[in-house]
């Protein structure tokens, strides 16, 4: 039993899931944390953000194979932080970074977010994940099942400031 409330959802993709739109316009996502749908041409590149990430970079992380581990805090919460951290350290390693030249790497964002509707979530291309705590058992099965499996499978850097 999780230690928490956890909800997995799969809300399909949203169309057209792969569309590139003009950095600077606002998209609408059919989930909250969004799972696919329009988003920029550049992407998120996979490492821990002290500030907010806006979504369709992190959509476009997703369809790259990424993996979203949320946070939402009202004062700075450095234990749910360090929890996010453990879990994507737990992560198995991934093997396509290995192969594109970025060893060690882990297909896995760690961002704030203050539009989540839990304490914590996580996304993956059509997969999502929304609890009031990090409960290591489920958030690490979401991790090894629903992470590294977007559509365009590549590991290689994105935008990393924002």
């Amino acid at each position: 039993a999780a230690s928490c409330s956890v909800t997995l959802g799969t809300p399909g993709l949203q169309e057209p899931a792969s569309k590139h739109v003009p950095e600077g316009t606002t998209v609408e996502y059919c989930s909250n944390p969004p799972t696919s749908g329009p988003h920029f041409a550049v992407w998120a590149d996979f490492k821990e953000y002290a500030t907010e990430v806006p979504w369709p970079y992190l959509v476009h992380s997703e369809e790259h194979g990424g993996t979203l581990l949320l946070y939402k805090c009202e004062q700075p919460c450095p234990e749910l932080v360090e929890q996010l951290r453990a879990a994507a350290t737990r992560a198995p390693i991934d093997a396509r970074c290995n192969e594109q030249g970025r060893p060690l790497l882990k297909r896995i964002i760690i961002a704030p977010s203050s539009t989540i509707p839990t304490r914590v979530a996580a996304a993956a291309w059509g997969a999502t994940y929304t609890a009031d705590c990090v409960d290591d058992a489920t958030l690490d099965e979401f991790i090894v099942k629903r992470g590294q499996k977007g559509p365009e499978d590549i590991c290689f850097a994105g935008r990393a400031t924002f």
